[in-house]
């Protein structure tokens, strides 16, 4: 009777945790969505981890980024790193950034594009990665040139994180550029301005 018991007990947590998991969305929808909202959440985020103690993940993604291509097609290796691409939006809507990026860099490995590195960068402005999602941001602009507004605001808000304030500046300016009613842009500028402001007197 007990183990009955226990058996459906631990059915009840698996599928508990399984409902943390969410279908993934469709390419498109993912690589489109609202970049502004996401950008205010990491903005927000930060301002909160400057007002406590910063606390360091003891949780470590035991996954395995070293994949063996060896034998594989191009197309495999396409099909392959589009199911790890998956996985990491799986993991970046439940909150499992650290196991987000590892997927996304299982994809990247098989197949670079510049939606992984997209995604990779906006996981890791989660945890406050600034550097590497200023190199993902570095990359995506490689692969895609004309991928300005998203690599720009993303690689802007990890240049402000490591307070290289006039990078970010200037990145916002290009914005400005390309599209001149870009609300974020417009009111990021404002404060840019006053960070180098306040920087510059701090040295005065």
């Amino acid at each position: 009777m007990n183990g009955t018991s226990n058996q459906s007990t631990s059915n009840e947590a698996d599928a508990g945790k399984k409902s943390k998991r969410v279908t993934p969305r469709d390419y498109k929808e993912w690589d489109t969505f609202d970049i502004d909202k996401e950008l205010d959440d990491v903005d927000k985020k930060d301002k909160k981890e400057e007002k406590k103690p910063t606390k360091s993940s003891t949780v470590v993604p035991q996954i395995d980024t070293n994949i063996n291509t060896a034998g594989m097609t191009d197309e495999e290796k396409i099909m392959r790193a589009g199911k790890e691409k998956d996985k990491g939006n799986e993991a970046f809507r439940a909150g499992d950034y650290e196991e987000s990026i590892a997927y996304y860099t299982c994809s990247i490995k098989l197949h670079s594009t510049a939606a992984s590195y997209n995604n990779r960068a906006i996981t890791n402005l989660k945890i406050s990665g600034w550097t590497n999602a200023t190199e993902d941001c570095n990359r995506v602009l490689d692969l895609e040139p004309d991928n300005i507004k998203v690599a720009l605001l993303r690689r802007e808000t990890a240049y402000k994180g490591i307070k290289e304030f006039s990078k970010s500046l200037q990145d916002y300016k290009q914005v400005l550029q390309l599209e001149p009613e870009n609300k974020r842009a417009q009111k990021e500028t404002h404060s840019i301005l006053q960070l180098i402001w306040e920087d510059n007197m701090s040295f005065a």
